[in-house]
């Protein structure tokens, strides 16, 4: 079932790429013309959709590897007919599929490729995703200086770029780094960083997510209870405005 969903897209994206010869050939709301490419839209614009389409099936509540692995290959097809190189968001695509599969020298060449082709195109929003993601793959892979490194350069972007939705996840990301290596002061800083970063971008879940471990360290390691107790109570007052069950069962239960 798996391979024939896999093949049916291959099909239908070489079949509407194909049809030009036969005229304009309707697909939703987009027309092929002469050489198959879409009318009145980016030569990329199919690849984007297939490729976002893949990033769907990545997320926690719709995980499918198989079917992120149609998608990419119905994306790469319409590059390869096009003649046009793959996209900087297909190369991080492919860099988090082959990250999921186990395969981490293939996963870093092309997160390595999005990285390049995003900055060189002035896509820093993709060229900063890539850099957070190539941190978490230094990070499990053992490098910690490149996780950090990485990291680092994700920050300097966005603060340079007014990015958004980066800043909390490279500090996130920086503070997992110092608890691995058992530097507990670096790791309760980076948190800090991570929930005021959260909150200037009103990102009230990687802001509990940054209270939460937080008050547990301060709890179980450090023994600052009453910054502990601070920092759990307003880790429940903003999860039950956001309505957050999770989080505020969480922080009730080390108060």
């Amino acid at each position: 079932m798996k391979r024939l969903f896999k093949l049916v897209l291959l099909i239908m994206c070489f079949s509407a790429i194909t049809a030009a010869g036969a005229g304009k050939t309707v697909v939703g709301k987009r027309y092929l013309g002469e050489k198959g490419l879409i009318v009145n839209d980016s030569d990329t614009a199919w690849v984007n959709y297939y490729v976002k389409k893949g990033y769907d099936y990545l997320s926690k509540g719709n995980f499918n590897l198989e079917k992120v692995r149609a998608y990419i290959d119905t994306a790469s097809l319409i590059c390869e007919k096009q003649d046009f190189d793959y996209p900087a968001s297909l190369h991080l695509l492919k860099a988090q599929y082959f990250y999921e599969k186990g395969d981490f020298s293939k996963s870093e060449t092309e997160a390595t490729f999005a990285e390049r082709k995003a900055g060189s195109g002035g896509d820093y929003q993709l060229e900063a995703k890539s850099l957070v993601f190539l941190g978490r793959y230094y990070l499990r892979t053992g490098f910690f200086q490149e996780s950090i490194d990485h990291f680092n350069k994700s920050i300097m972007i966005a603060e340079q770029n007014g990015l958004k939705g980066i800043k909390q996840k490279s500090f996130e990301g920086q503070a997992t780094v110092f608890i691995t290596v058992g530097d507990l002061n670096a790791y309760v800083e980076n948190l800090k960083k991570m929930i005021v970063a959260a909150l200037a971008e009103n990102d009230t879940i990687s802001a509990e997510e940054g209270l939460l471990r937080l008050g547990t360290i301060l709890t179980e390691d450090l023994r600052d209870f009453r910054l502990a107790n601070t920092t759990l109570r307003e880790c429940v007052r903003l999860a039950m405005l956001s309505k957050n069950t999770y989080y505020t069962a969480h922080a009730m239960a080390n108060l």
